[in-house]
């Protein structure tokens, strides 16, 4: 997720994604569905993105359609679980298909052959796991599928997958409907499409086979649609961006295209009435769709920065890295004056090749830069499988291969996947050794089942390894089984990764909720975890100021010299820690206390505080009163209101765990977060298994192909 950042922080070419036209392309096709019994089973080919698809589905997990096994994987990891894969397919791939159905997802087949069929069968009777298939029924000679009039290789096909597989129904797409641009043209496409599926499943259920599902679609069609009878479902999936071949067939409008590729003016040939940009085919692909359309716009639309067209301008030519900026020929506008540096933004024609030439989406709303989202390509899982055996990486490795950026975006998918209802967390083990001198350890274990990920991790606190043996008093470590067998699979040492696990939910936790203008921050605790958090929240507002105050003067000076090298004005540590809370935008708290550190009446209107200390019972550094009028946020509202910072005013009546606001709601949008400047904002981490499994996951993968981590037979 990027943090305020603007469009002028950009590289170019990068990929825009205009959160707003999005969402009114999703509603215009759910506005004309909505009331209808039919299943809409959104194609997801161009989006290739989790966070677009769960936009799509307002937030759950529909029925989707996908073009490639990576897609299905990816998706299926994320929760959707009734995916189509539209492409007819090859046997090879089966064993594939298999796999990705033992892990809970409900793939469904397409195929137009007795051959296929046959396969899939034989598929079917090896695993004992009969794959439901669609019979995909040509309708328009666009591409695959059975003729219309072939009811004798129709029936065959469904009688080779009664052996063995499962007959679900059948599918068609309107294709030729993107050769359309009438109305009354595109209405009749949709009409044809459905009668020729409805007749199809017709002459199927006539010879005595179950054909639950009727399947139609593309985005023209789907959004010209009239007449639903004998169909179940509809399937769309270009029409949430749109594209300039859209706006030619008169299906979207040119305003209402979401995707762009922004780009920068290099240089100029005045002589020829030329711009150069760099962004050629590499970024816009080669498509040149709509050259046999009404209006050629060549290789895009040129657009200013803030979206708005220029009329004919149009990239006349796209080299490998150049586009070549200039006037449609036979148009009526004038050649623009853009100095180089000119930020432009490109609208596609044809939005599916353009997107995937791009890893990510710059979200953008208002003319603000508000999020990234990875969006994935390719045909195979690109994750290096995990080597046989234990694997075992040690601390400097492991820190290595860590970053702030990366354990951002890890504890960001661990908190998505557990609002999500994707991960499962089980009950904490706190266990004091001896009352002296305070030996302790904790346990926490979880599940995510968008990542597959299992495990647990250990925390140790041994107060005399630092002054005895010159090793850090606080110790962690995370073991990750294999989800297949329940065999430990990897050991990974921790102890820096879990501090920046835990600064990463402060990230997040401050950037979605701090004032936008916060400009003092104020560490309360100089412990090891203190030079995690302060650097975590400087990534992410424009501090100015850091006020640190500790019990141990000495160790609060020391944390100073460390910071030295962040770019702010001034490190000060402070005697009074209530005087630094009155001066403080943003407070963080990160001690063993257990008592407060200082009174509810330092902290000011507006103030956002992290409190990332108490993780169990009888451990608090807030007073409750500053609790009691302010919004609660947690990592996990059931866990902050048992062990958490706010197990206090939970336990006194005096709030309910039900007001506590998860940071995953909020990170998905379905809960907001700070909703006026004067709301003072409260984030309790008390810590989640899922944030370890995450972060300790991705440097694992990161290093599988280096020599950091150990393989050792176990």
């Amino acid at each position: 997720m990027v943090m305020h950042r603007v469009l002028a922080d950009l590289e170019t070419p990068c990929l825009l994604l205009e959160q707003g036209r999005l969402a009114r392309n999703l509603n215009r096709l759910r506005s004309r569905l909505r009331g209808s019994e039919l299943t809409f089973r959104a194609h997801l080919k161009t989006a290739k993105c989790v966070e677009v698809a769960r936009l799509v589905h307002e937030g759950g997990f529909g029925s989707i359609t996908v073009s490639t096994l990576r897609e299905a994987e990816e998706f299926g990891r994320a929760g959707f679980r009734d995916i189509l894969y539209a492409v007819q397919i090859s046997p090879q791939k089966l064993d594939a298909v298999s796999a990705l159905r033992r892990t809970g997802v409900d793939l469904k087949l397409v195929l137009d052959s007795v051959a296929a069929a046959e396969a899939v069968s034989a598929q079917s009777k090896a695993t004992g796991d009969a794959i439901p298939c669609l019979i995909e029924i040509d309708l328009d000679g666009h591409r695959g599928g059975v003729g219309p009039e072939q009811d004798t290789l129709l029936l065959e096909i469904a009688r080779m997958l009664s052996a063995g597989a499962c007959l679900a129904g059948v599918m068609g797409h309107a294709g030729e409907s993107y050769a359309l641009s009438d109305p009354d043209a595109l209405r009749e496409s949709a009409e044809q499409e459905r009668r020729g599926a409805v007749r199809a499943a017709t002459v199927l259920r006539d010879a005595g086979f179950s054909c639950p599902v009727v399947s139609v679609g593309s985005s023209p069609t789907a959004l010209s649609l009239e007449e639903h009878a004998g169909i179940t479902e509809v399937r769309a999936g270009v029409y949430m961006f749109g594209d300039l071949v859209q706006a030619n067939i008169g299906v979207c409008a040119v305003e209402d295209i979401a995707l762009s590729v922004l780009a920068t003016v290099i240089a100029h040939q005045p002589s020829k009435g030329w711009i150069l940009v760099d962004c050629g085919w590499t970024a816009l692909s080669s498509d040149r769709g709509t050259a046999e359309q009404h209006t050629d716009y060549h290789f895009g639309q040129v657009c200013d920065e803030a979206g708005e067209p220029f009329m004919d301008l149009v990239v006349l030519r796209a080299n490998q890295e150049h586009g070549v900026i200039g006037l449609r020929p036979g148009g009526t506008g004038k050649l623009p004056d853009l100095p180089l540096g000119t930020r432009l933004r490109i609208l596609p024609n044809h939005a599916c090749a353009t997107a995937a030439m791009h890893d990510v989406y710059h979200v953008v709303e208002e003319g603000e830069l508000v999020a990234s989202w990875p969006r994935f390509n390719g045909w195979h899982v690109t994750e290096p499988a995990m080597a046989p055996g234990l694997r075992v990486l040690g601390r400097s490795a492991a820190a290595t291969m860590a970053s702030r950026g990366l354990a951002r975006e890890a504890v960001a998918d661990a908190f998505k996947s557990l609002a999500a209802g994707q991960a499962q967390l089980f009950p904490v083990v706190n266990a004091q050794i001896d009352p002296a001198p305070g030996r302790a350890f904790s346990i926490k274990a979880g599940a995510c089942s968008a990542t597959g990920s299992i495990g647990l991790k250990i925390g140790t606190y041994w107060p005399d390894n630092q002054r005895r043996f010159d090793q850090p008093n606080h110790g962690s470590t995370t073991l990750l089984l294999d989800s297949n067998t329940g065999v430990l699979q990897a050991v990974v040492n921790a102890s820096d990764l879990n501090g920046l696990r835990t600064a990463a939910a402060n990230a997040l936790a401050t950037g979605l909720l701090a004032r936008e203008d916060a400009a003092v921050l104020f560490v309360a605790g100089a412990g090891h975890q203190a030079r995690f958090e302060a650097r975590a929240v400087c990534d992410v507002r424009a501090i100015r100021r850091i006020l640190i105050w500790s019990r141990a003067r000495a160790s609060a000076e020391q944390l100073a010299r460390e910071l030295s090298d962040l770019h702010v004005d001034d490190i000060i540590v402070v005697e009074d820690a209530a005087a630094a809370a009155r001066d403080a935008d943003i407070i963080t708290t990160v001690t063993a206390a257990r008592a407060p550190l200082f009174p509810a009446a330092s902290v000011r209107p507006g103030v956002h505080i992290s409190a990332m200390g108490a993780d169990m019972e009888g451990k608090q550094e807030l007073d409750p009163a500053c609790l009691t009028s302010a919004k609660l946020f947690a990592d996990w509202p059931t866990q902050a209101a048992r062990i958490g910072e706010f197990q206090h005013v939970c336990r006194g009546g005096m709030r309910e765990a039900h007001e506590i606001v998860g940071l995953g709601d909020v990170l998905l949008g379905r809960m907001p977060g700070r909703q006026s400047r004067e709301e003072v904002t409260i984030f309790d981490s008390s810590g989640v298994a899922i944030q370890d499994l995450a972060i300790a996951r991705v440097v694992l993968s990161a290093q599988a192909s280096r020599d950091g981590a150990r393989t050792i037979e176990f």
